[in-house]
């Protein structure tokens, strides 16, 4: 006789022996007591997780010689046939190969006929998600009004395929991952059969590789049977499947913690001399960071990891070296070169770049903590600049203007503004606006000498500081060369003083060379001003303090200088 795997030989004759999935063969066992079997089922979950052999044990319960019963006696002619996939009752069907409309009108026909020797015509269709719409459409009469001999159990990986009409006339049953103990109870049953000895720690590393498939698992525990004979070692196993030892994934999140980039590379260069597959060392060390996130923020993390206590606790003690926002960032960072590493030739030196990262990556600052940080810099300085009186923030706003007068003046020698009937202005503040300042200053010349007031009014006022007043003319006009006379220069600047209340040179220029002229001067006071105020940001207080409460660094200062004339 061939060969039977163990995946095959080991697989579920009742309900009690279908692993993980209580709350499916409670209800079904439930349901045959009542005779409240629904008329079609559909068994959904991941694979290998028992759908089909739960539906086979239920056909075996409807049809046993003994029933309808919750627990079929396995003996019976109706029991073995169908065990053994003979049974003129039992039809099972691929979906993914028989998906089209003949298939299922040819199936529409079956359904017409009485069973051959049990009480029911039972139909398996597996994997039913891949009919094709029309054959769903040929199948929905059947389905929602078939014969009472015909129950219709249909398997599927992704019911989110399955139109809703189809669904709609079905009783569901949500299989699940079976637990990775419930997996090792069932797999050292099968050794211990099989006369294999396995540590527990052997069982555990297939038992995980396979994800919460028990076929899977099973297939695997006969591969390394194969492999290793009766006595199996941990190596064995590690080195059937390719699996990485987690001692080796503890190295490297305890040489993060550290920030030893050597220790990362040195276990880089032992997983390229045993051959394993960077990626899937990748994965692995992923399902770690993962691991470890979660023993951070959990209570009671046993309820969240499918792992052993002892494991548990040596997650919980290395937990303890790395902060969870780091965690973070290292999950981050390798889920993103996770891709790239199947499609670079090169996944060692992809692999070695993202460890060493992790190694210098500090903890990025968490936008609520910068925040409580600020308003520690806020209370800070308002609590040492306000004044008796004074609201909280009047004295930054205080030196903000402060600041913003001393923009208005670069080059001011503290000369007070004149008071009282606004014929004396302060230059700095009518250089804001210098045709409103021109129309005040000729207005006031017009009052004081009408003759030199009429040279001027034929001039422009093209810039104003606190040393200079210059006004522009034509060229060639005949005004430009009359008050470039001595005694009108004189007077000008009597006007000027009497005006500004303070000593400015009056020039007179021709427009389109004044206006080089005034760009000239603009740039060398831009200039002037910008290392000033550099210099003044660096040596001020309140940023020094800044910089030592949110334990920064100055990279550059930039100065507005759009309010300059």
């Amino acid at each position: 006789m061939a060969y039977l795997v163990f995946a095959r030989k080991y697989r579920p004759q009742v309900f009690e022996e279908v692993i993980g999935q209580d709350q499916v063969t409670r209800t079904l066992q439930n349901a045959i007591r009542a005779g409240r079997v629904a008329h079609a089922l559909l068994f959904a979950g991941p694979r290998g997780v028992g759908k089909t052999s739960a539906a086979r044990i239920l056909a075996k319960a409807l049809n046993c010689k003994t029933g309808p019963t919750p627990v079929p006696c396995g003996k019976c002619d109706s029991c073995q046939e169908i065990s053994s996939g003979v049974s003129m009752d039992v039809i099972e069907i691929d979906g993914a190969s028989n998906r089209g409309i003949n298939e299922i009108r040819e199936l529409r026909e079956k359904v017409k006929y009485a069973p051959a020797r049990g009480r029911y015509k039972i139909f398996i269709i597996d994997e039913v998600h891949m009919l094709t719409p029309e054959a769903f459409n040929a199948l929905l009469k059947t389905l929602e009004e078939p014969p009472g001999h015909v129950v219709f159990v249909f398997a599927t990986t992704e019911p989110n395929k399955i139109p809703l009409t189809i669904l709609s006339r079905c009783q569901r049953f949500d299989f699940k991952r079976i637990p990775l103990k419930g997996m090792m109870e069932r797999l050292e049953e099968i050794a211990e059969r099989e006369g294999v000895g396995i540590s527990a720690k052997g069982l555990q590393l297939i038992a995980r590789q396979a994800e919460g498939s028990m076929r899977d698992a099973q297939s695997l525990l006969d591969q390394v049977v194969s492999f290793a004979g009766n006595e199996i070692r941990d190596e064995d196993v590690a080195e059937v499947l390719g699996i990485v030892d987690r001692k080796l994934l503890y190295r490297v999140s305890l040489a993060i913690a550290n920030q030893d980039g050597r220790g990362c590379l040195e276990v880089l260069n032992s997983l390229d001399q045993y051959g394993y597959d960077f990626r899937q060392f990748s994965r692995d060390l992923l399902n770690h960071l993962r691991n470890l996130m979660i023993v951070h923020i959990a209570e009671n993390p046993e309820n969240l990891l499918d792992l052993p206590g002892s494991e548990i606790n040596e997650l919980k003690g290395q937990a303890e070296g790395l902060e969870l926002r780091r965690l973070q960032q290292c999950f981050d960072l390798l889920l993103q070169v996770d891709g790239d590493l199947s499609r670079s030739p090169f996944p060692k030196l992809i692999l070695e770049t993202a460890l060493l990262k992790m190694v210098d990556m500090e903890p990025v600052v968490a936008v609520d903590e910068l925040l409580k940080r600020l308003e520690a810099l806020e209370d800070r300085l308002t609590g040492t600049r306000t004044a008796p009186g004074e609201r909280p923030g009047e004295a930054g706003r205080e030196g903000l203007g402060a600041g913003r007068q001393a923009e208005a003046l670069p080059e001011s020698d503290g000369t007070k503004r004149a008071e009282g009937d606004g014929e004396g202005r302060g230059a700095s503040a009518l250089s804001e606006d210098l045709e409103k300042t021109w129309k005040g200053f000729l207005a006031s010349a017009n009052g004081e000498n009408p003759v030199l007031g009429a040279l001027l009014s034929h001039g422009r006022l093209l810039a104003l500081n606190d040393r200079v007043m210059e006004i522009g003319f034509r060229k060639g006009s005949f005004y430009y060369d009359q008050v470039q006379e001595e005694p009108n220069r004189r007077a000008v600047a009597e006007l000027t003083r009497a005006y500004f209340n303070r000593d400015l040179q009056p020039v007179f220029s021709i427009m389109g060379e004044a206006s080089r002229a005034s760009s000239r001067r603009k740039r060398d006071r831009e200039a002037d001003r910008e290392r000033r105020m550099r210099r003044e940001v660096l040596e001020s207080p309140i940023v020094k303090d800044a910089l030592e409460i949110l334990e920064g660094e100055v990279e550059e200062v930039k100065v507005d200088t759009s309010s300059e004339p």
